[in-house]
């Protein structure tokens, strides 16, 4: 299960002694749940970093973007690397929105690139923010053809 996945890699990779919060919402009138898993490590890309692949990464940003898609992992295997992308997937297929908060950038999908944010006042964010906003009223679309069991 991908959410899982994303939580257990914050125990993995974010080097947080915190672990990581998880909160979700539920917006019956909207048909929307949020999700949002928080943990308050070093970062994607200092995540990222730590494998000999991706040392030359210098922006949080372009450490997102890599970070999304199948089989990027900061592990020095060919092991893992699939939670953030089959969430990305998973959003797509039920109308939704997801926004990854990590260093000096927001990612958000889907959408374009956009600039860097100011989320404190130094404009850095320490650790990762990840929020989810699912559209519950396609009944059935809670599956990837890829997963034989629920997202959530």
């Amino acid at each position: 299960m991908s959410l899982i996945e994303v939580m257990q890699n914050t125990f993995e990779h974010s080097m947080s002694d915190e672990g990581c919060y998880v909160c979700a919402q539920c917006y019956p009138k909207k048909k929307e749940i949020e999700v949002c898993i928080t943990d308050f490590g070093i970062g994607i890309l200092n995540s990222l970093k730590k494998s000999y692949r991706y040392q030359k990464l210098t922006d949080d940003y372009e450490a997102i973007d890599l970070a999304v898609k199948e089989g990027v992992t900061s592990r020095d295997s060919s092991i893992g690397g699939y939670g953030l992308n089959h969430i990305q997937r998973f959003v797509g297929v039920n109308t939704g929105k997801m926004t990854i908060i990590s260093g000096s950038a927001k990612w958000t999908f889907p959408s374009s690139r956009t600039k860097p944010v100011n989320r404190l006042d130094d404009g850095y964010f320490n650790g990762t923010i990840i929020n989810l906003t699912i559209d519950v009223d396609k009944e059935g679309y809670y599956f990837l053809d890829s997963e034989t069991e629920s997202i959530f």
